[in-house]
C-alpha cells in the first residue's frame, strides 16, 4: 500500500466515529414568560405587562396579556397584542367594567405553542363623580364675565352636562344660575351674563354624570360698577337771587356715592365743571340751595351723583329768577291801592277796620290819621306781604301825607310808598 493510501485510511478511521455520532441540537419548546403586574386601574381601563426571559428556541411571534373575571385567563378571551420577541412589554387594557375584580396574565407564543405567566389580580375603580377644576374668571364687565372648567376624569360614566354656576353666596350649585356648555370631558368656556354692577360673586364649574353632579373649586370675582342713577327735583322758592332744587339718587351703580348735588348755569347742560352745590353722599333724596343768582335771568339746573365709575346727571330743568320788584302806590282819601310790579294784580285795601285818630277844631273835624297794619296774599303766587304805615289827611287844607312800608313776599328788603 502506497504512502498516500495509508494517509487516507488513517483520516477515514479518525473521523468516521465522529460522523456516526447522533446530533446534540435541542428541539424548541414554548417560551418562558413572567407577568409583571397590573397598575393604573380606572373604572374601565388598566395597565399590565410581562417579561419574556426565554424564547424556547423559536422566535416569539405574538405576546401580550389576557384577562378575565375568572382565574387563569387564556388567549381565547380578551387579550392585547404587544409586538414580538423577548424582553419586557407594557399592555393597555380597555373595556373593563367598573368596580370589578379581574385576573390578568402575560402570554407569549412561538412555533411550538403559547405559554403564560402567573395570574395577577386587580380591581377597577367604582363609578364616581367627575373630577374637574374651575377656570379663573376673566373679561369682567358690569354685567358679564367669562369662566369655565376642565373635566379631567368622567368618573367612569359619561358626563351628560357641564358648565358653571354662580351666586352671591359661597359654593353655588346648579340650582342657582348656571350655564350649559356641552358634554364629555376636557376643557370648556362659559359666558356668564345677567350680573349686577359692583357685586361680588362666587362661581364653580360643574359636571353631571349618572352618579352625581360634581363641582370644581369656588372662585370669586366682582363686577365693575356703573355711574349712579339720579333724578332732578323741580325748582322752587325762586327769588331774585336764590332758588331751591335737589335730587334723588335712586341707584348707586354698585359703588358708594361720594358726591352729589346740583349743577347750574345760564347755558344748557350744566356740569360739575361749572357752578354746583355739594350736598352730602350716599343714596336717597337731597335738597340743594342755589344762591348768588342774577335777577330776571334764566338758569338751567340738573342734579348730579358721583361714584368710582364716574358722574351721572339727572334731567335738565330751567327756571327764571324774579325780576326787580317795585311798589306802585295810589293813596286816596277814601281808599288806597298798592301794586307790586313783579306780581300779577294789585293789593287792594281800604281804611275799614284800621285804627284811626280824628282831629277836631271847635267840634269840627279838620283831620285824621289812619294807622295801617295789614297782611295780604297774592293767590296766584302765594306770596304774602305786610303793609304798615300812617296816612294823614288835613281836611282844612285838603292835603294828604303818608308813610307806608311794604315787606315780605318777593322783597329782599322792605319798600316804601312815596
Amino acid at each position: 500500500m502506497n504512502r498516500l493510501n495509508k494517509i487516507l485510511l488513517i483520516i477515514i478511521l479518525l473521523i468516521g466515529p465522529v460522523l456516526s455520532l447522533p446530533s446534540c441540537k435541542k428541539d424548541p419548546i414554548p417560551p418562558v414568560v413572567e407577568t409583571t403586574g397590573a397598575w393604573a386601574m380606572n373604572q374601565t381601563t388598566a395597565k399590565a405587562g410581562g417579561k419574556i426571559t426565554d424564547d424556547g428556541g423559536a422566535e416569539v411571534t405574538v405576546r401580550g396579556v389576557t384577562w378575565s373575571t375568572a382565574s387563569d385567563p387564556t388567549t381565547a378571551g380578551p387579550k392585547t397584542t404587544d409586538g414580538k420577541g423577548t424582553g419586557t412589554f407594557t399592555s393597555s387594557i380597555t373595556g373593563l367594567a367598573a368596580n370589578t375584580s379581574y385576573y390578568v396574565r402575560a402570554y407569549a407564543t412561538n412555533s411550538v405553542g403559547t405559554s403564560y405567566g402567573y395570574a395577577v389580580t386587580f380591581a377597577t375603580k367604582p363609578i364616581a363623580g367627575a373630577a374637574l377644576t374651575t377656570t379663573d374668571v376673566t373679561s369682567i364687565t358690569s354685567a358679564t364675565a367669562v369662566s369655565g372648567g376642565n373635566i379631567t376624569e368622567d368618573g367612569g360614566t359619561s358626563v351628560t352636562a357641564r358648565g358653571v354656576c354662580w351666586s352671591v353666596t359661597a359654593n353655588p350649585t346648579n340650582d342657582n344660575n348656571k350655564t350649559s356648555d356641552g358634554t364629555g370631558t376636557g376643557s370648556f368656556t362659559s359666558s356668564i351674563t345677567g350680573l349686577e354692577p359692583g357685586t361680588a360673586y362666587h362661581v364653580r364649574a360643574y359636571a353631571t354624570n349618572s352618579v352625581e353632579t360634581a363641582y370644581g373649586s369656588d372662585k370669586t370675582f366682582t363686577t365693575n360698577a356703573v355711574v349712579p342713577a339720579v333724578t332732578t327735583t323741580a325748582v322752587s322758592a325762586i327769588t331774585q337771587t336764590t332758588a331751591t332744587s335737589g335730587g334723588n339718587v335712586t341707584y348707586n351703580g354698585g359703588a358708594a356715592v361720594t358726591a352729589r348735588g346740583v349743577c347750574y348755569g345760564t347755558t344748557a347742560v350744566p356740569s360739575i365743571a361749572g357752578s354746583h352745590t355739594s350736598d352730602g353722599t350716599g343714596d336717597g333724596v337731597f335738597t340743594s340751595n342755589l344762591s348768588g343768582l342774577t335777577l330776571n335771568t334764566t338758569y338751567y339746573v340738573r342734579a348730579y351723583a358721583t361714584n368710582s365709575a364716574g358722574t351721572s346727571y339727572g334731567d335738565e330743568l330751567s327756571f327764571t329768577t324774579d325780576p326787580e320788584c317795585a311798589l306802585e302806590c295810589n293813596i286816596g282819601t277814601q281808599s288806597y291801592s298798592i301794586g307790586i310790579t313783579c306780581e300779577s294784580g294789585t293789593i287792594i285795601t281800604t281804611y275799614h277796620n284800621q285804627r284811626t285818630e280824628y282831629q277836631y277844631d271847635n267840634g269840627i273835624l279838620i283831620g285824621l290819621k289812619l294807622y295801617l297794619n295789614q297782611t295780604r296774599t297774592y293767590v296766584n303766587t302765594n306770596n304774602t306781604y305786610t303793609i304798615v304805615g300812617v296816612i294823614e289827611v288835613n281836611l282844612k287844607q285838603n292835603t294828604e301825607t303818608h308813610n307806608i312800608t311794604v315787606s315780605g313776599g318777593k322783597f329782599q328788603n322792605p319798600q316804601t310808598c312815596s
